[in-house]
């Protein structure tokens, strides 16, 4: 299995929200205190003045509101400033604004249109809608947006990083790269653009290129939790799991609820071998989200390598219970049941079960396929498909993965000797993503053995 990196790497920045520039509003949006902002609106309101005004000032105080994030009251405020004046133009792209933060995409998206409309220059509104077709995983129409907010606003740095965003979950790097680009030529201080970069360097495993870009993040933005925890991700593909585990722990004196901080100190924490401290970090990140498929998993994994069968085979259960799609926990499963010599039924048709409905390809049906054929099914088979794979790197790690569970299921079977040779060449593989990579580190240094 794949090592874990739950961590949104793309942040995607608003254009700014747009509001008529009077006095107010810019107290609003400099921070004054918001209680006097809104008692000062109240004032003009009763103070009597033309519909157009009030539309104005409905329109501020919304905004107000919205800089609190009572985005509830923020709509109420935009909607008496378009019934006063259905032609403010800020008031539909500041209600859309509202919407958005509230998930409410659709609506948001036809106030944006609306705006637009109204307005067709009006580079934040096509930005504000691409965000939201953004995040409702729309990324052709995202993407047509943040071109025409780059057409009317070339030097809009916060357009092109957007755009790189979407570009960048598409899977077109090289666009996603060259936008991030033209962001920090056009403002060198814009963390989110170096953060967004960082990412893609570290799907193309130039992690020092990665670390250098979370470094000026940080420097720039040093409270950014997600960046050190991404910047924690990418040191531990470096193997260097201290200043993982450090980064890791700078998150979370950030934000001590940080589910996937603790998950993924854990997982630094395992693969340094400090069990222990992996399944309490595995333990937090349960306590803080019950149904967090990702840690059942982990701290399973950790209990394994510890010859805590019994403990093992209660996450492995609940993980399946969680999410019955994941596949990986099926196997695990049938490893712990083996390795407490139990009846092994029950596990068995949960897993040709599973087989019934998952996908035919990869390490998890391959191995699955072998586990359930009563011996129709060889080794070498096993392995023969997994090495048709064209991704070399993809094929090392399922090589990884295979050979561990082919050495538990010798293990299991009584010949020891084969099963060190593959959990052996398991760790040959050099894949340090797995978790069977570190798995087979335990099974050979621990000696784990059936229960007698």
């Amino acid at each position: 299995m794949r090592m874990i990196i739950a961590c949104a790497f793309a942040m995607l920045l608003a254009g700014g929200v747009v509001c008529r520039a009077d006095n107010l509003c810019h107290d609003a949006a400099e921070g004054k205190d918001y209680h006097v902002v809104i008692e000062e609106y109240m004032n003009m309101l009763n103070s009597g003045m033309s519909k157009e005004d009030m539309a104005v000032f409905y329109n501020n105080r919304g905004y107000a509101d919205y800089k609190e994030g009572l985005c509830d009251q923020a709509i109420v405020d935009y909607n008496m400033a378009i019934a006063l004046n259905p032609n403010l133009v800020d008031a539909y792209s500041n209600r859309g604004n509202a919407y958005s933060n509230k998930s409410l995409f659709d609506p948001a998206i036809d106030d944006y249109t609306k705006a637009i409309g109204l307005s067709s220059k009006d580079v934040n509104a096509y930005n504000n809608r691409g965000i939201a077709y953004h995040k409702m995983g729309l990324d052709d129409q995202a993407i047509d947006d943040f071109d025409k907010a780059v057409s009317l606003a070339p030097t809009n740095a916060i357009a092109y990083n957007n755009r790189g965003v979407s570009y960048y979950r598409k899977g077109s790097y090289q666009q996603a790269m060259a936008d991030y680009n033209i962001a920090i030529g056009l403002d060198p201080a814009f963390a989110y653009a170096y953060f967004n970069r960082a990412a893609v360097y570290h799907d193309k495993g130039l992690y020092d290129l990665a670390i250098a870009d979370y470094c000026r993040t940080i420097e720039l933005d040093p409270k950014n939790v997600n960046c050190y925890i991404n910047r924690g991700i990418s040191y531990r593909k470096k193997g260097l799991y201290d200043h993982a585990i450090a980064d890791y722990s700078k998150a979370i004196d950030l934000d001590s609820k940080s589910v996937i901080a603790y998950n993924n100190r854990g997982i630094a924490y395992r693969n340094k071998g400090l069990y222990d401290l992996a399944i309490a970090d595995y333990s937090r990140a349960i306590a803080l989200e019950p149904k967090f498929v990702n840690a059942y998993t982990d701290r399973g994994n950790a209990y394994y390598d510890k010859g805590l069968y019994v403990q093992a085979e209660a996450d492995f259960t609940k993980a399946i219970e969680l999410d019955p799609t994941f596949g990986y926990p099926y196997l695990r499963l049938l490893n712990v049941v083996w390795m407490l010599k139990r009846d092994d039924t029950a596990a068995v048709s949960q897993l040709r079960k599973y087989v019934s409905f998952s996908d035919t390809a990869g390490v998890v049906f391959a191995v699955a396929a072998y586990y359930t054929s009563a011996g129709k099914i060889s080794e070498q088979s096993v392995l023969a498909q997994i090495s048709k794979s064209k991704d070399e790197k993809r094929r090392g790690e399922m090589l990884c993965e295979a050979y561990f569970f082919l050495g538990v299921k010798r293990l299991v079977d009584g010949n020891k000797q084969g099963a060190a040779e593959y959990f052996a060449k398991s760790i040959e593989t050099d894949a340090a993503d797995c978790d069977e990579y570190y798995g087979s580190k335990a099974m050979l240094s621990g000696g784990q053995e059936p229960n007698k």
